[in-house]
């Protein structure tokens, strides 16, 4: 199940779109994509919205669904998040 985000954030509305947008092109339902991730029609569409969160393994099969890396659901996902340090 895709987890609630206590307040959508940035990083889950781009990833929500970023799916929707790979879902448009390719003409794939919300609704076959839901069904493949075992989660509601209403789940999904939330993901989407960014309301929701994808979680990993959806991230992953909806990746081999659409024939896409799993950083194409990702915005510059190379730089670090603000206030991360990497080390």
């Amino acid at each position: 199940m895709c987890k609630t985000a206590s307040q959508p954030n940035a990083t889950d509305v781009s990833v929500g779109n970023n799916v929707r947008l790979q879902r448009m092109r390719l003409g794939l339902e919300q609704s076959f994509l839901a069904e493949k991730l075992g989660i509601s029609l209403v789940e999904f569409q939330e993901c989407e919205l960014g309301v929701r969160r994808f979680g990993a393994v959806h991230l992953m099969t909806l990746s081999h669904l659409m024939g896409v890396p799993p950083t194409d659901f990702f915005d510059d996902y190379r730089r670090p998040a603000a206030g991360w340090q990497v080390h």
